[in-house]
């Protein structure tokens, strides 16, 4: 059992959120938020496990918090597979704000390690904030940048602010910069999550999946969350049953915030983005919270189909939800720690 600096959890202010109660509980022991500003997070996945469509939910809710209306909102589309329509999906508030990491969403991303870092430290020199979302570390070469930054090289290497070494190799690049990014990251509370795609682990003893890019992420990184398709999510639609979207499961095995090593459920749609009511309800059911009875759920001594009560928190709000989703997490932190008394006062 990891050592755990508090079971309240941290202050619940300037905490970005994931769009998932659940992953924000996961994350920060808070329903409002899962990563601290200032940070470097880590998410890594299998393929189809639904990383971009977290990453952006992540970003749609960004938009949403008053707090945050002067930070730049980056999505830095490595991969070049952004063809969601983020107005009908996330909302008009991120369709305005969402950029490249050098001008629209569409037309810019980072190409190579070099030109990431290059890109960043011009944020970072600008005293810039920012959410930046790098999707992801994968897609990056480890060659020659792109022209733009072999112009530009000498005078910023030159420049003491900005400074790194851009050696061949990303873990190498990586062990090299990120100690910089995330002292700059604290003086900007600006945010940067890297997406990252599991790989096959071929050293004996260890687990079965990593990831690329090096040992640097695993030591800079405040949250690494594991993302994995579950099973696929099906409707019948003309007779033929069709996939709508998946079940995931987000393991996170470091979390600075809270100590806490732990794991939830939820489901993303392809047409929808990530199903917060949904995964409540049924974290609720299995915990034995939301009684059920033949076909039904009873909420407040009423019973309601699984239709019927989603779309009453839609109408509603789910604010009853959180309330009780968060009570009965905080039942089962509290009964992690042993029942002894503090050794320090």
């Amino acid at each position: 059992m990891p050592r755990v600096r508090s079971r309240k959890g941290v202050d619940p202010v300037s905490l970005v959120p994931t769009g998932s109660t659940l992953l924000n509980l996961a994350c920060s022991n808070r329903t409002t938020g899962a990563f601290k500003p200032g940070t470097l997070n880590n998410i890594i996945g299998d393929s189809s496990a639904g990383k971009s469509l977290l990453c952006l939910n992540i970003l749609a809710e960004i938009a949403q918090i008053p707090e945050f209306k002067d930070h730049i909102l980056i999505y830095d589309d490595v991969e070049r597979r952004l063809f969601f329509n983020i107005e009908r999906l996330f909302g008009a508030s991120l369709a305005k704000r969402i950029t490249g990491p050098d001008g629209p969403v569409t037309e810019s991303a980072s190409s190579t390690i070099e030109s990431f870092y290059y890109n960043l430290d011009n944020k970072i020199k600008a005293k810039e904030r920012f959410i930046w979302i790098l999707d992801s570390m994968d897609a990056l070469d480890a060659e020659t940048a792109e022209k733009k930054f072999q112009e530009n090289k000498e005078a910023f290497q030159k420049d003491k602010e900005g400074k790194g070494s851009y050696g061949d190799g990303k873990a190498k690049i990586n062990s090299e910069n990120m100690r910089r990014v995330t002292q700059n990251l604290r003086n900007t509370d600006s945010l940067l999550i890297i997406v990252s795609q599991t790989r096959d682990n071929l050293s004996p003893g260890f687990a079965p999946k990593t990831r690329a890019g090096g040992r640097a992420l695993e030591f800079y990184a405040s949250h690494i969350m594991w993302l994995a398709k579950i099973k696929k999510i099906k409707k019948m639609i003309r007779g033929k049953n069709r996939t709508i979207g998946v079940d995931v499961r987000a393991s996170i095995s470091k979390n600075s915030l809270t100590g806490l090593q732990t794991e939830v459920d939820f489901p993303l749609y392809y047409g929808y983005g990530l199903d917060d009511i949904s995964s409540m309800i049924d974290f609720l059911i299995d915990e034995k919270e939301l009684p059920q009875s033949a076909n039904s759920i009873i909420w407040q001594n009423e019973k309601y189909t699984r239709k019927a009560l989603i779309h009453h928190f839609e109408e509603e709000g789910s604010k009853e939800l959180q309330i009780l989703c968060k009570k009965v997490w905080t039942d089962i932190v509290d009964q992690l720690f042993p029942d002894r008394k503090p050794r320090y006062e």
